[in-house]
């Protein structure tokens, strides 16, 4: 019980300081990409598919935790879990971006506080 009365305060920081990290270097790379001439829309499809792998390595590094993480088996896992994660975020935004009938935006269930 008491992991789960600290987690929250503990996730807080290291997710803030994790954003931090993560947007200064987004930063960095959006103005290396416009001097570069590099399209906005790529270097936004670098970002969010460095961010899933990374996520996905992560969350393969926690629930298989024994297993070799450079190991042919561990690369197809992360493979298959990143195209699902790439699906799933790509339907989102499509029900974000396309209007209801009534011109109102989409309703999702529920609060989302401290989900990954």
């Amino acid at each position: 019980m008491a992991h789960e009365r600290s987690y929250p305060q503990e996730l807080l920081p290291i997710t803030k300081r994790l954003r931090a990290a993560v947007q200064k270097t987004v930063d960095e790379e959006m103005l290396r990409a416009q001097k570069e001439g590099i399209a906005e829309g790529i270097l936004l499809d670098g970002v969010m598919n460095a961010l899933l792998n990374t996520t996905v390595r992560f969350a393969c590094r926690i629930t298989f935790p024994k297993e070799d993480r450079h190991s042919k088996e561990m690369e197809e896992r992360v493979y298959r879990m990143q195209a699902a994660l790439s699906d799933a975020l790509t339907t989102f935004m499509r029900r974000e971006v396309e209007p209801s009938d009534k011109g109102e935006p989409p309703v999702w269930p529920g609060k989302q506080e401290g989900r990954a």
